[in-house]
């Protein structure tokens, strides 16, 4: 718009006519002050990193500050704070433990899942127990979806045959750190 009014020498009516622009919009200037609404977001943003935009606007609601959404997510976003990322959740460290050779059967057993997809798309979860002396599969189950019911079913039925082992080792797998699993 500027360039048509200084290059051809054209009025500021004329170019917005040209344009299809309204004068007022021309000469419009906003009024708004959105410097508070800044420094609390910044200071959101350095005291919760990975937080998003809803959890900044429920403090700023929480302290009494009634500025609209509509406003303050337009603020956020001029203000790029909406690439953030989540940080990794990270498991508890355990103690390590090498692993040692068995010489009897049933003693220790290992589990683990195995993935594999069809030619169609979908997703295969294999779920494999195994003794860890003989090598010998105690049961493999396949299916789209393995739930945390299931793994703890399956060496449930296995000790009811075999008996239980001294150690049963395992992966970070979902499944196992779930809270059927677990309990």
């Amino acid at each position: 718009m500027e360039c048509i009014v200084k290059e051809q020498s054209a009025s500021i009516g004329r170019a917005c006519r040209v344009i299809h622009l309204q004068r007022s919009l021309w000469y419009y200037r906003s009024s708004k002050d959105d410097s508070a609404i800044i420094g609390k977001l910044s200071s959101l943003a350095e005291r919760f990193p990975t937080r998003g935009f809803d959890k900044y606007y429920a403090i700023i609601r929480i302290e009494g500050n009634k500025w609209a959404r509509s406003r303050v997510l337009r603020v956020y976003r001029e203000m790029n704070l909406c690439r953030r990322r989540r940080h990794k959740k990270r498991l508890p460290s355990r103690i390590k433990e090498p692993l040692q050779k068995q010489l009897l059967p049933n003693q220790s057993y290992s589990m683990d899942f195995i993935s594999d997809s069809l030619v169609s798309g979908h997703k295969l979860r294999i779920f494999k127990v195994v003794d860890d002396c003989t090598l010998e599969s105690l049961a493999v189950w396949c299916d789209y979806t393995i739930t945390g019911r299931k793994v703890t079913e399956i060496p449930e039925h296995i000790i009811a045959e075999r008996g239980r082992p001294n150690q049963i080792g395992v992966d970070n797998e979902p499944e196992f750190t779930g809270k059927v699993f677990s309990e």
